[in-house]
């Protein structure tokens, strides 16, 4: 449906505007372990999306990145003393609940671990036969709406065990006993389990060291068995499936996903009656019905976690929400008046007339009648502007934004950004730029003089190296940090949060020599040398954020692990890793898009060593503390209720004694 193209199109414009994060991957597959080949061989061909993921490897001590990172001796001692304290406290809360809560609590943590280090992945299809086909269940009168369409869901989770089977197998065993009612099979043979949704059946079996869940058609877990022991490929024999992971390929994999978006599209619309219907109207309006496929890998190149994801595009024209992606590509030449020495930078190029002209297109299509009131809106501002939108301000200045801080002109770690968007026509650009001042300052609510005090909110502007910068002031209002400011160099209109920032940019631009470090020395090999048009590109330097973070980091710890340890969690302070442990595996952290004649490709590198694997147990710290507070508040209540009731009770009985007395005398 529309959803498939829109969850693409999102992850491509968050990319381009936010970049990359710190961390990078999930919690299976890293650092990157061995493959099972066969898994593939269980997806078919017309598997929806299909989701897998290598063992977890040990690491390697001294190795670079997150293979070192894994394998370093204090995070080892951390993850394992974290994992044991967190594990003991549960086993201690469910002791106090009842046996079934002490059986869950001493095997589903480890059953876990245990699955989440192993191969594995996931299949999911939709038959619509299952729906309203002959062979589809009546439902119950009482069934919602909704569940007719659930029971066309079919998806597979495929665990291969290995060496843990038994174990793995064991825990299984022992967790079935805990719900009531539950017939067991033997050695987990096409064990049924329990769904809350009516006409849709859920089993699991084991076969050898495969572990299958289906949910769905108990067939399914006869197919994926039959595709793993077949000599066939499976989804690898589909020619779009292995472009898609060509374009997308990472040197050590740790996990791939594939969503077949134009697939996914046909059986929404043709699957969910009027709903369908109105998802594949909006998909092709937005032309989000071009979009073939969805493609990631994510695994590591040189200790450094990377993510590759292909949008392919079935047509290369710009039109409809692709025209978010128009703009012209960026150079290594846009970064020479960024400073050498800056810690984050965010650049991406669009074409807003494209966008517009598409707006306007997509609004026809759907809401004649808004095209008219849109229309008003853009008089209306050119009016005020005394310039034509499309023909003046869209003409007059570039498509290319970069946002960027450095420790140079005063930022550290993010603090003072710059915004600069660059001028094309500069006299014309100039005239609006002008204007624009002229309004924002009568927009303004202006200065107040009460003598001697004053107090108001005005545009203020002083000169500087020949050039006028504008700032906000703010007299007497204490709470407001910031000062925006603004200013026209001729090449770009610059925006800074203060005129600080702005004044050191104008001493480097206005000096500059040849010692003197350009950023486009230092992304002139990734935009050179990268596949097709680049139309976004991010870089944080994560060596500075980490030494400034990691100043704080022991404090913070501190008064954590004191909480921590006063609920009973069996950590000190002496328990998180040094500086030492987390500096030699930083990287610093980038993104990049760019079009290419299949589509877009989105390529990012992480800057932190820390998959979701490594912050897992941290995050369940945090609930864990949260719920067991709720609980012991909750027993508390439970207690003082108990006792007001056998206060009121007392009082009840003591009443009808001296009632009883009264009526006696």
């Amino acid at each position: 449906m529309a959803l498939a193209g829109g969850a693409g199109l999102l992850q491509l414009v968050l990319t381009m505007l936010l970049g990359g994060g710190l961390a990078g991957g999930g919690i299976a597959g890293m650092p990157p372990g061995e493959r099972d080949p066969n898994l593939i061989k269980a997806a078919s061909t017309e598997c929806l999306i299909y989701c897998e993921w290598v063992a977890r490897g040990a690491g390697e001590p001294g190795g670079p990145g997150v293979v070192g990172f894994a394998a370093d001796p204090e995070v080892k001692d951390f993850m394992e003393k974290l994992t044991s304290a967190v594990t003991s406290r549960l086993r201690e809360e469910a002791s106090r609940e009842g046996p079934e809560q002490q059986i869950v609590a001493e095997q589903l943590p480890q059953l876990l671990i245990d699955l989440s280090a192993r191969p594995g992945c996931i299949l999911l299809n939709y038959a619509p036969r299952n729906v309203g086909g002959a062979d589809a269940e009546p439902l119950d009168e009482a069934a919602a709406p909704w569940a007719a369409y659930l029971r066309g869901l079919e998806a597979t989770l495929i665990i291969d065990g290995g060496e843990k089977s038994d174990e793995i197998a064991d825990r299984i065993g022992k967790l079935l006993d805990v719900p009531p009612g539950l017939e067991k099979t033997d050695d987990l043979k096409m064990q049924s389990l329990p769904i809350p949704v009516p006409g849709l059946k859920m089993t699991l079996h084991r076969d050898e060291n495969y572990f299958v869940l289906a949910v769905g058609r108990e067939s399914l877990i006869e197919t994926a068995l039959s595709g793993i022991a077949g000599d066939g490929n499976g989804l690898a024999e589909d020619d779009r499936f292995a472009k898609a992971f060509e374009a997308t390929e990472v040197k050590k994999l740790s996990s791939l996903l594939w969503l077949d978006s134009a697939r996914l599209l046909e059986v929404g619309s043709t699957s969910f009656g009027m709903y369908g219907g109105v998802a594949n109207g909006v998909a092709r309006t937005l032309a989000l019905d071009r979009l073939d496929s969805i493609a990631t890998c994510v695994g590591v190149e040189e200790g450094q976690i990377v993510t590759r994801t292909e949008l392919r595009v079935m047509d290369g024209d710009r039109v409809g929400i692709w025209a978010l992606a128009a703009g012209e590509a960026i150079q290594a030449d846009d970064f020479k008046t960024v400073p050498g020495d800056a810690d984050f930078v965010a650049a991406v190029s669009i074409n807003a007339k494209e966008i517009l002209t598409q707006t306007r297109t997509i609004i026809a299509q759907t809401s004649p009648n808004s095209v008219e009131v849109l229309d008003r809106r853009i008089e209306q501002f050119e009016t005020m502007l005394g310039h034509s939108l499309e023909e003046d301000v869209l003409t007059s200045f570039g498509q290319k934004v970069i946002i960027h801080n450095a420790p140079s002109t005063g930022g550290v770690f993010i603090s003072s950004p710059i915004a600069m968007v660059e001028v094309t026509k500069p006299e014309q650009a100039f005239g609006i730029f002008s204007k624009s001042m002229s309004l924002l300052d009568d927009w303004l609510p202006g200065e107040t003089r009460e003598p001697p005090r004053r107090r108001g909110v005005f545009l203020a502007k002083q000169k500087f190296l020949g050039k006028t910068i504008y700032y906000v002031n703010f007299v007497g209002e204490d709470e407001v940090p910031f000062a925006p400011s603004f200013c026209f160099t001729g090449k770009h209109v610059v925006a800074a949060p203060h005129p600080q920032p702005i004044k050191a940019y104008l001493r480097y631009v206005d000096s500059p020599s040849d010692e003197q470090e350009s950023f486009a020395d230092v992304v002139q090999e990734m935009v050179s040398g990268s596949e097709g048009e680049v139309i976004a590109y991010n870089r944080l330097d994560a060596n500075k954020a980490v030494d400034l973070l990691y100043a704080v980091v022991p404090y913070v710890a501190q008064i954590v692990m004191s909480e921590g340890q006063k609920r009973g969690l069996e950590m000190t302070v002496f328990d998180v890793p040094s500086a030492a442990a987390i500096r030699p595996y930083v990287f610093p952290a980038t993104s990049l898009t760019t079009r290419t004649d299949r589509g877009y490709v989105v390529e990012s590198r992480a800057a932190l060593p820390v998959p979701g694997l490594q912050v897992a147990p941290a995050a369940l710290a945090v609930p864990f503390f949260a719920v067991q507070r709720s609980a012991s508040r909750a027993r508390a209540m439970r207690e003082f209720n108990l006792q007001r009731q056998e206060r009121l009770l007392e009082k009840a009985e003591e009443a009808a004694e001296e009632a009883a007395d009264e009526a006696a005398e």
